[in-house]
């Protein structure tokens, strides 16, 4: 009768285990994928259109009352840090939501001039209505 000798690497399976399957089954669901029949979540209420100089864009006004955009807020209104515009659009709106705003201003008027972004912001703090 043979005999085996196991390793005694703890962090080693026994050679009898049955090998673990590389991806989960397929029920289970896999990052943060939708199912397929799972609908859209609606519009939220504190969901606002905002248009600037012919550019429209969605804002989840819900993000402005919250302790990262304050932080850009802050430096932006109070430290006179007008390059905080940029990390709190890419808060807002994402980094797809900024590269499609720059791109329509740059298509525009060939660039994203920073008066643009200003006039951004502005737009999106007037729509801001920290009560609710």
């Amino acid at each position: 009768m043979e005999q085996k000798v196991m390793d005694k690497n703890p962090d080693q399976a026994p050679a009898h285990a049955p090998e673990q399957p590389a991806t989960a089954p397929a029920n289970v669901p896999q990052g943060d994928a939708p199912a397929a029949d799972q609908k859209p979540a609606p519009e939220s209420k504190t969901v606002k259109e905002i248009e600037v100089d012919g550019y429209k864009f969605k804002v989840d006004m819900d993000l402005m009352d919250d302790i990262e955009a304050f932080g850009y807020i802050d430096r932006i209104e109070n430290n006179g840090q007008i390059s905080a515009i940029v990390p709190l659009l890419k808060y807002l709106v994402g980094e797809d939501g900024v590269k499609e705003m720059t791109d329509f201003f740059k298509k525009k008027y060939g660039k994203f001039r920073l008066t643009k972004l200003m006039n951004v912001y502005e737009a999106i703090a007037a729509k801001f209505d920290p009560k609710g």
